[in-house]
């Protein structure tokens, strides 16, 4: 596994040391270096002095224009981060994106040419050269994911919640995730007070977001979601406004689902898979289901930046773990992994082959869901049969200790 963190951590430096060439060739390359960590970490500067402040519009003010939870910002400021340690965020965010990058490739073990290829594409992909190379805050909002998965996958659930409710108040997108994990805390007195600081962190999040002028993206360049084929109908002169746009998004996603009903047997992971449930098939199913609440409610807000992307590749990785036991680089595997690469490269501002990517990322949007409802069925029936299993060896280990007794 240190073999593929050193590999992971060597290109990425490599590639900072040049400034970038690739990114620089497509005109992507940041105006400095971890732009984004020190726009950030400026804004904690600011709030030390301005207070909420920092969340009016955008008007050349240095000390404007900031768009996330203000708890972020309370914690770089209790921990005195400034501007001043934005090399040092960008730096971690890199060495850490690379240890866990690295992880996941040991976990795949792609021992043969397609594997290695699939994750390389992956991890090489415009957006997350981005997410390293702007030294982005997704960055953080994902490590702090990942940890959560692992810990939940040990059976640490409240843990994992209160890390998930806490980057929540950062960045709002993983709420969804954290009422999930609220629900599978079986504590009654845990899951109380899991409620409380969900409660509490609903109210910060709301009075952040009455702060903000505007969190969403007005163009289809460098972003995804449901909102972005009306964008592109915008760009064909044909006028939509947001309401129409989604529910034109949401259509077309509703429409394909039901036409990839008609291929359920040829998208669903082998039976095996769902009756295994393993160590390693409990992390790949974490992995692979929190992912994808992630990514989907990234999806259906509307515009995100394709930063976050990262939950897709994630999603498709667990995916691809959950079947690694049984098959090779068939259906669904191999399609989703040829799909997976087509999003993360084609989705990223490529002009007129952002609509291939935009919609490689629907089909993946509902195989994911196909084989989620499958996971969970197949859990539930999993979970019945084990307990028809306990009541029937109880009763008859009574039966024979009657017959025992009777003699």
């Amino acid at each position: 596994m240190a073999k593929y963190q050193l590999l992971y951590f060597l290109f990425f430096a490599i590639q900072q040391s040049l400034n970038w060439p690739l990114l620089k060739f497509f005109g992507w390359r940041g105006p400095i270096l971890f732009w984004d960590t020190n726009a950030v970490l400026a804004s904690a500067d600011c709030y030390s002095s301005v207070g909420l402040a920092v969340f009016n519009a955008a008007d050349g003010d240095p000390c404007t224009g900031y768009i996330y939870g203000s708890n972020l910002l309370r914690f770089l400021t209790f921990l005195n981060l400034g501007e001043n340690r934005a090399s040092l965020f960008g730096w971690t965010f890199l060495i850490t994106l690379a240890i866990i990058f690295g992880f996941l490739t040991f976990l795949l073990k792609p021992d043969g040419f397609y594997k290695a290829s699939f994750l390389y594409l992956i991890f090489i992909s415009p957006p997350l050269f981005l997410l390293i190379e702007r030294g982005n805050f997704d960055s953080l909002i994902f490590i702090f994911f990942f940890t959560a998965v692992i810990l939940y996958s040990y059976g640490c659930k409240f843990i994992s919640f209160c890390i998930i409710l806490t980057i929540s108040t950062w960045k709002f997108y993983t709420y969804p995730l954290a009422i999930l994990m609220l629900f599978a805390i079986k504590s009654a007195y845990l899951r109380l007070i899991g409620s409380a600081l969900f409660l509490l962190g609903i109210i910060q999040a709301l009075k952040d977001l009455s702060f903000i002028p505007n969190i969403s993206v007005a163009v289809a360049d460098g972003s995804f979601g449901v909102q972005v084929w009306g964008s592109y109908l915008n760009r064909l002169n044909i006028p939509v406004d947001v309401i129409s746009s989604y529910v034109f998004g949401v259509a077309l996603l509703v429409i394909t689902l039901c036409s990839l009903l008609f291929f359920k047997s040829k998208i669903v992971l082998d039976t095996r898979v769902f009756s295994d449930f393993g160590a390693k098939q409990r992390f790949s199913s974490l992995l692979f289901q929190s992912s994808f609440v992630v990514f989907f409610s990234c999806y259906m807000v509307g515009l995100n930046y394709d930063y976050r992307l990262i939950f897709l590749s994630t999603t498709s990785i667990g995916f691809v773990l959950l079947g690694s036991n049984f098959q090779k680089l068939e259906f669904p595997q191999g399609l989703v992994w040829i799909l997976t690469i087509v999003c993360m490269w084609f989705s990223y501002n490529s002009n007129l082959i952002q609509p291939v990517g935009d919609f490689a990322m629907i089909l993946l949007i509902c195989i994911f869901a196909v084989n989620l409802a499958r996971l969970h069925a197949s859990f539930v029936t999993f979970q019945l049969g084990a307990k028809k299993k306990f009541i029937k060896n109880v009763t008859g280990s009574r039966k024979t200790r009657f017959k025992k007794s009777a003699f």
